[in-house]
């Protein structure tokens, strides 16, 4: 194979979290391990997620024991797959900061569960700080809230341990302000969108200004 795959994003720890009884080879959740290899995905990003709730951090402590669990499973599909990938790797996204830091938690209790987490994963491709709506980090895509205290807090963090920002669920004001603050502290990560378009070419919230 001339050029690898690799897939930014996928929901499958959730999926997984929801409901015990679902495995890694269920179909539906277009992100099995069999459609994984007979799409020749050499690598896959999965996220850890929930939305801003009561309990979000209890969502993300489940989705790491499920990572983990992934991590030691060998990948040996059940269906036909094209033998040009032998094995897909796999690598822990954030999506939503809420998923190791409540709202109504210190920055330090979320940062020692964050610590807590990137140790039991191993290593994280992306983090992003928000999802659809507003929390303690900034602003999600349906709403308009830059970049809060412990989004810089997140930031430097992130800094440290050389992980991207990922701006997929954040609103416009709030991507202007991570680039901005990014900058302005010379720090070397990488801002990436995993899972979104151009609005110029499907005008929706979660797509980005072509600027």
């Amino acid at each position: 194979m001339k050029y690898p795959i690799i897939d930014l994003h996928c929901d499958l720890l959730e999926y997984l979290e929801i409901d015990p009884s679902r495995t890694v080879f269920d179909e539906d959740s277009a992100c099995s391990f069999d459609q994984l290899r007979l799409g020749l995905v050499q690598i896959q990003v999965m996220a850890i997620f929930s939305p801003t709730i009561n309990g979000s951090t209890k969502k993300g402590e489940k989705q790491v024991e499920i990572f983990q669990g992934i991590t030691k499973e060998a990948f040996e599909p059940l269906g036909k797959v094209r033998k040009e990938v032998k094995k897909t790797s796999v690598i822990a996204s954030i999506e939503n900061g809420s998923v190791f830091c409540e709202e109504k938690e210190t920055w330090e209790t979320g940062k020692e569960r964050l610590d807590r987490f990137f140790s039991k994963v191993g290593k994280l491709f992306s983090i992003s700080l928000t999802w659809n709506t507003e929390n303690r980090f900034g602003g999600g895509t349906y709403c308009d809230v830059g970049l809060k205290e412990d989004g810089k807090k997140l930031l430097d963090w992130m800094a440290k341990k050389n992980v991207a920002v990922d701006v997929s669920h954040a609103c416009d004001r709030l991507i202007e302000e991570i680039f901005s603050y990014v900058e302005e502290k010379k720090y070397r990560i990488p801002v990436i969108a995993t899972h979104s378009n151009f609005r110029s070419v499907w005008d929706q919230p979660r797509n980005l200004p072509d600027r």
